[in-house]
This record gives structure tokens, sequence and C-alpha cells, in this order.
């Protein structure tokens, strides 16, 4: 049996809750793509954390980058961290992943195809025009017109809301084999 191989690497940051979106994508020097130039990637919808009970304004954690070696739906790749005991990591989380580790090797290598991504499924946002659609931030390398790859943060499409059935389905749409998923043991 030809099994694929679970790939983890740890990054140790220091989040500060203070931060917002908008000063997270400026320190990390990242492009926007789509979610970002329409301004949906914003502290309005995605709030930053402070005020919440028992957060400190500044935390040392882990961060995981993994990949599955595999396709998968959303819903299993949440399965799939649960049963390594990790959750998704949230915008926040990603967002000083790539400030904090902005030529890190390791991230490198999750980027060293063109078009890789990092997912953060911890902050799903609803699709302002159709509230039934639920987008996911992911930070992106890719080459562009100059022939640099850059980091781009944007906004993928990951579930909608079935009116018929009244649920939350997963869109038919698979995560590439290439995919990484940021995510951190915090519960």
């Amino acid at each position: 049996m030809n099994k694929k191989k679970i790939v983890v690497r740890s990054y140790r940051v220091v989040m500060n809750y203070k931060n917002t979106c908008e000063e997270l994508i400026e320190g990390g020097n990242l492009d926007m793509g789509y979610g970002g130039e329409e301004g949906l990637i914003n502290s309005k919808n995605f709030p930053p954390i402070v005020g919440k009970d028992n957060v400190r304004f500044l935390q040392e954690k882990d961060i995981y980058v993994i990949n599955f070696s595999k396709a998968m739906e959303t819903d299993e790749v949440i399965t799939e961290l649960k049963k390594l005991e990790y959750q998704p990591a949230d915008i926040f989380e990603l967002l000083t992943l790539n400030r904090t580790y902005p030529a890190s090797i390791g991230i490198k290598k999750c980027f060293s195809l063109n078009g890789t991504h990092i997912i953060a499924l911890g902050s799903l946002l609803e699709f302002p025009e159709n509230k039934n659609l639920y987008l996911a931030p992911i930070l992106s390398c890719e080459e562009g017109e100059d022939n640099m790859k850059r980091r781009t943060i944007h906004l993928n499409l990951t579930e909608y809301f079935d009116e018929f059935e009244k649920k939350v389905k997963k869109f038919n749409d698979w995560w590439p084999e290439k995919s990484c998923f940021a995510a951190t043991n915090d519960y």
C-alpha cells in the first residue's frame, strides 16, 4: 500500500493580539489578491482578538504548517487536524507567521511550487453579496509578471449554505495535494 506522508513544520511566533489585519499585511509586505483588493480583508470582517477573556496582548505560540500529501475537502482537513490534536489557525496566526518568517527556508519549501498556498480554516468569512457562501484566508506565493515570486493574501470559496436543506455544505472543490494548512495546538 502506498501511504501518503504527512509533513508538519513548526514555527515559533509571538502573537500581538492588538495587531489588526491591516497592520500585519503591511508589516508582512504582502500583495493583496481576491478579497484584499475588494476590501474584504480588514478589521471589520476580521476584528482583533483584544478584549476576549484570558487573552494576553503578547503570547508566544507555535504555528504548524501541515501538508497531508493528498487532495482533501475542507471538512476532511479539519477532521484530520483534530486527529493530530491540532485546530485550524486563524487569519491573525497566518499573517503573523508570514510577518515573522518572510524568507524562512521551511516556508520556502512549502512555496517551492508555483501556486502552493497555506490556508487558515479557522477564520471563515461570509461572502458579502451572498450570505450562503464562505471564504477562507489563503497565503500564496506566485510568480508575478516580472518573474519574481510574491506572497499574496487572498480569500477562497470553501463552503455554502444550502437553502433547500437548511445546512452548511462543503463546496464541491478539493484543496489540491500541494496545499498546506496552518494550525495550532491551542484548545
